[in-house]
């Protein structure tokens, strides 16, 4: 991988599709939803092989094809994969590079954690990096008005409000 030689190298990440700046349904969280139950042009589903590990079903990925919004089809999260998910794109699917050893430092070069709840390991996610990763400066509860609301309805499993629990 390129990134093994030279890591003072610049890098260009491209994005297609329909513009989607100032549009409610990619700048404001879940409100997206709607477009996973029409066609959209704004993010492509790719479907995987079913597998004995999710009982025989497949697993269903959704990512980006638009233009300044894309983050919102991954939920408005910074998500990134487990190790082993890279390492199986290096050895499994025979792509040399890939793997976590060359793609997690590479990540962590270019994330900013502006602030953290979370006990993030600094060997593998990034503080100084150009693109930043942070909670929201405000709690936003519509999770907990949706599951109280739901708790009303659903006496069974009711609903016990526990706040972050990291």
């Amino acid at each position: 991988m390129h990134t093994q030689r030279n890591l003072n190298g610049s890098y260009q990440i491209l994005e297609t599709g329909p513009l989607t700046q100032e549009t409610a349904d990619h700048i404001q969280p879940a409100r997206h939803f709607g477009n996973l139950i029409l066609h959209s042009e704004t993010f492509t589903l790719h479907v995987g092989k079913p597998t004995l590990s999710f009982a025989g079903r497949s697993v269903i990925v959704s990512t980006g094809r638009c233009l300044s919004g894309g983050s919102t089809v991954n939920f408005a999260i910074y998500a990134r994969a487990a190790a082993s998910d890279y390492d199986d794109l290096e050895s499994v699917h025979k792509n040399p590079g890939w793997g976590s050893k060359h793609l997690i430092p590479l990540l962590k070069k270019h994330v900013r954690r502006r602030h953290s709840r979370l006990a993030e390991n600094p060997a593998t996610h990034g503080t100084f990096g150009p693109i930043k990763a942070s909670f929201a400066d405000e709690e936003i509860n519509v999770g907990s008005q949706f599951l109280a609301v739901a708790s009303q309805y659903d006496k069974e499993r009711g609903y016990i409000p526990l706040g972050y629990s990291g």
